[in-house]
Parts: C-alpha cells; sequence; structure tokens
C-alpha cells in the first residue's frame, strides 16, 4: 500500500479526471481525489459531479468528463483529449493545458 511522502498515513486509492471543452478536447481542469485508509473513496459520479461544479463556476463552455487512472498524467506534461479516441494525450500545443504548473507557481 502507497503512503504519503514524509507521513504514515496509508493511502488506499487515487482517482483522477479530466474535465475538457467537447469541441476541442481543451483541458479545462484535472481533478484528483486520494483517499487515505479508512476514508471512503468518492463513486465515479459524485467526483465528476464536484469537477463539474468547479468548473462551471469559471467557464460557460459545453465540457465533458473523462475518469482515468491518477498515475497516467505526469506533472509538468501538456495534455488536452483525443476526441476520436477519448484518451488523453500529451500535447506540443501551447493551447494544451500543462498539469503542474499552477502548483510549483504556488510554492
Amino acid at each position: 500500500m502507497k503512503t504519503l511522502p514524509g507521513g504514515d498515513v496509508a493511502v488506499e486509492s487515487e482517482k483522477a479526471c479530466v474535465v475538457y471543452e467537447a469541441k476541442t478536447g481543451r483541458v479545462i481542469h484535472l481533478h484528483r481525489v486520494i483517499t487515505l485508509r479508512g476514508g471512503k473513496a468518492p463513486s465515479a459520479n459524485a467526483m465528476e459531479a464536484r469537477a463539474l461544479e468547479l468548473v462551471r463556476q469559471r467557464s460557460g463552455a459545453s465540457v465533458k468528463v473523462l475518469h482515468l487512472e491518477a498515475d497516467s498524467v505526469q506533472s509538468g506534461g501538456a495534455y488536452k483529449v483525443d476526441l476520436k479516441k477519448l484518451k488523453l494525450v500529451q500535447s506540443p500545443s501551447p493551447a494544451a493545458v500543462s498539469f503542474g504548473a499552477a502548483r510549483k507557481a504556488r510554492k
């Protein structure tokens, strides 16, 4: 079982999803949930609802949600959704979202 860095807290599960623009595949939001031992992991529906709630506070775009493995997203990578395959792909495009850049800037 995985533990959080610097602690004895065991990680029960990790889940992730992205909210993306339905027409372009541009990722608007990465939503991650880490459930610690003894906690209750949210359902896919609950996680999706929360991610959409957060996005709709900032964006009026027509969006969709793609669920993915939490470890499939690397910090600092630029991503978009391949609309034909419904798969998250790395993108060299400056319009793609780079995960981790905002987090690094806040530190």
